[in-house]
């Protein structure tokens, strides 16, 4: 009988042992189970995270490219309103040096037609003077073969009368010595008429 409660009571705990060790072993599997969740939990606590950061990331990196793209747009519209500037600026100094251009051009043309009018009023000038020139001068040899033509015909008319008071004076002069001859003819006579002829004949000789 001791025997039998003996075995009774190792039997006794032998299943208690075994309950006691199932106990432990749901209590073990429980643990694990939980263990598994919290992991499981803390797993998936950690993938939210991890895509949370991802997303994170990706937001941020999205915020980094449009602000990338913002700052590429603003330095391309910066860079083509600097160019447009520079190119208005360029055609502003061109469009200057155009108009500079052309006003001395104009000045240059101003210049050539004044030179060219002050050469035509010049040369005017001088055909003008060149043609009074010979005007005068053709009026002086005019001038002056009148007053040739004047004195040789003064000249003319002063060697007529000399010459007509040279006939004046030999005519008064031949009848001066006509007139001696008569009257020495006269005196001479003397009682013979033939010394009169004589002396007549003389006289009239030496006219």
């Amino acid at each position: 009988m001791f025997a039998k409660q003996e075995a009774a009571k190792l039997e006794f705990e032998r299943q208690k042992m075994e309950a006691e060790k199932e106990e432990k072993g749901k209590e073990r599997e429980i643990e694990r189970q939980k263990r598994e969740k919290e992991l499981e939990l803390e797993q998936q606590k950690l993938n939210a995270e991890k895509e949370e950061r991802e997303l994170e990331r990706q937001r941020v990196d999205a915020e980094r490219e449009v602000q990338r793209q913002r700052e590429d747009e603003e330095r391309k519209l910066e860079r083509q309103k600097v160019d447009a500037e520079r190119e208005l600026e360029h055609l502003k100094i061109e469009t200057e040096k155009q108009k500079l251009e052309l006003e001395r051009m104009r000045i240059e043309n101003d210049r050539l037609e004044r030179e060219r009018c002050e050469r035509q009023k010049a040369e005017e000038l001088a055909m003008e003077k060149e043609r009074i020139a010979r005007e005068f001068e053709i009026e002086y040899l005019k001038a002056e073969a009148e007053q040739r033509r004047h004195e040789e015909d003064l000249k003319l008319q002063m060697e007529k009368e000399k010459r007509q008071d040279e006939i004046k004076n030999d005519n008064a002069a031949k009848a001066k010595k006509y007139g001696d001859a008569v009257r020495g003819s006269i005196i001479a006579m003397g009682t013979d008429p033939l010394d009169a002829t004589v002396n007549e004949q003389n006289n009239f000789s030496r006219i």
